[in-house]
């Protein structure tokens, strides 16, 4: 028997691995079958450790991310794929979603972009150019040294889930 921890699990168990008949035919009914529902199901279906179905899948929930204004569990998805992009995705949730007092929750989804050290720093920079430039208002963020300062701690690659799942 093999068991294998999923990490950032929201149900924080232990899952057993089961060889199912006919599991990448189901995956790929799932992946034509669009839904938050399905691609729920989706993302424990991939085997993590097979880079072609990850590359598949990753693109997929990437793709699928950047037309959902509600993706915040798609970043989950990409990440336990292993993607490496999030180039528009936090630039798209700022315009779209982002209301002027939560800068907290607005942090919490940039420090759970999927990506390498470069894509996020390179999105997380644009993102700051929003703020900096008053397309995007935030309320915490009233003076320019305060926008600074908060443009400086995104550089801190600490923050983001994508590189301590890595």
């Amino acid at each position: 028997m093999v068991y294998q921890y999923i990490p950032d699990d929201w149900r924080s168990a232990i899952f057993r691995k089961v060889r199912i008949p006919h599991a990448r035919e189901i995956a790929d009914w799932m992946w034509r079958h669009r839904g938050p529902s399905t691609d729920a199901v989706l993302n424990r279906w991939i085997d993590t450790t097979d880079a072609q179905a990850c590359g598949k899948y990753g693109r997929y929930f990437y793709e699928r991310a950047s037309v959902i204004v509600d993706n915040e569990e798609y970043l989950r998805y990409m990440r336990n794929c292993g993607w490496k992009q999030c180039k528009k995705l936090g630039t798209d949730y700022a315009r779209i979603k982002v209301r002027s007092d939560q800068l907290w929750m607005f942090n919490e989804y940039l420090y759970n972009l999927p990506g390498d050290a470069q894509s996020l720093l390179e999105e997380t920079g644009a993102v700051a150019d929003l703020v900096r430039s008053g397309e995007v208002e935030l309320t915490e963020l009233d003076t320019p040294e305060r926008i600074e300062e908060w443009a400086e701690h995104l550089k801190d690659l600490s923050v983001y889930q994508a590189l301590k799942d890595a």
